[in-house]
């Protein structure tokens, strides 16, 4: 038995769970049981329809604390082989507590603390960078480290994508004369997480509409869970029979693998392009995606065009002009791809429920 605590909503998104979720199916293949519990309806409906037993505390995601004497009657006295916690809510108390129950495994994006927990996973491009083992080990915490991309929990969708216009790993290019890149449409994918407050994908296309090539391009764009403006936006662009929009969709590696240029919000949606060897185009909406952004730019793997928070439209002004810069840069960005698929394989998932089982 593996019990996992994590939650979804239309504040935080769904990353969180979802991440998860990819794990906890790794574990049933290797038919262990497990059990999530989240604070409120939000993530009890994304879990359920998963097929994963959950428990629903009715408590506040932003306050774990308020739920730590419920946990421990859970955890006291059960066999569980780990516990699984994805939240940046969790408080170093919560963690102590817990930890004298049950082996404790927490997915780590902030550093924000010296973690009381036997693993910390951080999957992070960046996370090789940040000195963990020295620190704990000053602390005598004996914690083990899951460190960088080897560790991206992504869904079994993400295995071995096969792209148009590439023969193979091995950096070879394969050019055709009716490929892609010549007589069809050039397809671009726009995704914005699961609640995308600021509206980015609507003005985002306002914005490129009024570009002269607008019409030489396809734009796919997916709508998370809890996106607000559907209605909207479809009313917007529906004379624009080159604009797709798509809800929550189930299977977004057959998008990314059909599409020659991506642009999103930053977060586990990066490494689920490299995993589909999509070259993007990158915004930060959270403090916590800055070293991400900043670390797949200096790296030249994908442009980062700012804080959308700080500046709307000079972000999405800035994304614009990378989009058309990229647009004719057929050869760049097709050995981009070939780069962004060996830095992602696909079998994080796999690689952390073996270290919990």
């Amino acid at each position: 038995m593996v019990y996992i605590r994590a939650d979804a909503n239309e504040i935080i998104g769904t990353g969180h769970v979802m991440r998860c979720l990819s794990i906890a199916k790794e574990l049933r293949e290797k038919s262990e049981d497990v059990i999530f519990f989240v604070a409120d309806e939000y993530g009890e409906k994304i879990v359920t329809e998963s097929g994963f037993q959950v428990v629903c505390l009715h408590s506040q995601w932003d306050n774990m604390e308020s739920e730590l004497e419920t946990i421990l009657q859970f955890v006291n006295g059960t066999h569980v082989k780990a516990f699984l916690i994805d939240s940046y809510y969790v408080t170093k108390n919560y963690l102590d507590k817990l930890h004298q129950y049950v082996r404790l495994v927490y997915i780590d994006d902030v550093d924000a603390f010296l973690y009381p927990v036997d693993i910390v996973i951080n999957y992070n491009i960046y996370a090789k960078k940040i000195n963990y083992d020295d620190r704990y080990r000053l602390e005598g915490l004996n914690t083990e480290f899951l460190l960088g991309c080897d560790y991206v929990p992504l869904r079994t969708e993400f295995l071995n994508v096969c792209r148009k216009g590439h023969n193979d790993l091995n950096g070879q290019i394969k050019k055709e004369s009716d490929s892609k890149w010549g007589a069809k449409q050039k397809k671009i994918l726009i995704t914005s997480g699961g609640t995308d407050n600021y509206n980015i994908a609507g003005k985002l296309l306002e914005r490129l509409k009024e570009k002269n090539w607008f019409q030489n391009a396809e734009f796919h764009v997916i709508l998370g869970r809890f996106y607000q403006n559907e209605e909207e936006l479809r009313k917007q662009f529906f004379c624009d029979k080159n604009v797709f929009l798509y809800r929550n969709v189930p299977n977004i590696s057959e998008y990314m693998a059909m599409c020659d240029l991506a642009v999103t919000a930053c977060g586990s949606t990066l490494y689920e392009l490299c995993a589909c060897g999509l070259p993007a185009v990158t915004y930060i909406l959270a403090d916590n995606q800055y070293e991400l952004a900043k670390e797949f730019d200096v790296r030249g793997l994908m442009a980062w065009c700012g804080d959308i928070r700080e500046d709307i439209w000079s972000c999405i002004e800035c994304i614009v002009k990378r989009v058309e810069m990229m647009f004719f840069e057929e050869e760049i960005l097709m050995a981009k791809g070939i780069e962004l698929q060996l830095l992602v394989d696909g079998q994080g998932a796999r690689r952390i429920a073996e270290k919990l089982t």
